[in-house]
């Protein structure tokens, strides 16, 4: 009983590595054409010659059995052609999907410089942009400031001629500015 399932288990690893196999060697086999029926082509020969090197042991071991040296010589030299090329198909898929990572790695790595430089100059622009507040919000700083004795003195910052007057007038130009509201002077 135990025996049967080592057995059924051996078989179904062995048949599960044997698609493995067929597999890699149809997508290694499709990147070898130009054309889509040259790549289809290839492929198939592939998964062909994958599961003749399957079977060839056993037209190894029925010839060798029977003694028949031809057999034996022409399908071990099939196997070892068909081994080698299912080894460096293996290879080969590994190499094609390593640099298919690679390459979308670089590409995201470079997106992700270009847009964090994108990031960065749009930042530096907003940067550069005046202070901005909403209008309410400087109509009170301006109101707050129209309460000072300096408003008064420089007669609604229309007369502004000691340097603390140009200063506080600047100031109340920059709120405006700021808010966008102009404020207002009494005449």
């Amino acid at each position: 009983m135990i025996a049967w399932i080592g057995t059924g288990l051996a078989l179904t690893a062995s048949l599960g590595l044997l698609a493995i196999s067929a597999a890699m060697n149809f997508r290694f086999g499709m990147t070898l054409g130009i054309t889509q029926l040259d790549s289809l082509i290839y492929g198939v020969a592939s998964v062909c010659a994958d599961l003749l090197k399957a079977l060839l042991p056993f037209v190894i071991l029925a010839g060798w059995r029977d003694q028949r040296i031809v057999l034996t010589v022409l399908a071990s030299l099939l196997w070892s052609v068909f081994t080698l090329y299912s080894f460096t198909s293996g290879i080969g898929f590994a190499a094609l999907n390593r640099a298919t990572l690679t390459s979308e790695r670089t590409v995201t790595t470079d997106r992700y410089a270009e847009l964090s430089k994108a990031l960065a100059d749009a930042q530096e622009r907003l940067d550069r942009l005046p202070e901005h507040r909403a209008a309410p919000v400087a109509t009170l700083a301006l109101e707050e400031l129209m309460q000072q004795p300096r408003w008064k003195s420089t007669n609604g910052c229309t007369n502004a001629t000691v340097v603390l007057s140009v200063a506080f007038c600047r100031q109340i130009a920059h709120i405006a500015h700021s808010g966008t509201i102009r404020p207002v002077i009494p005449i």
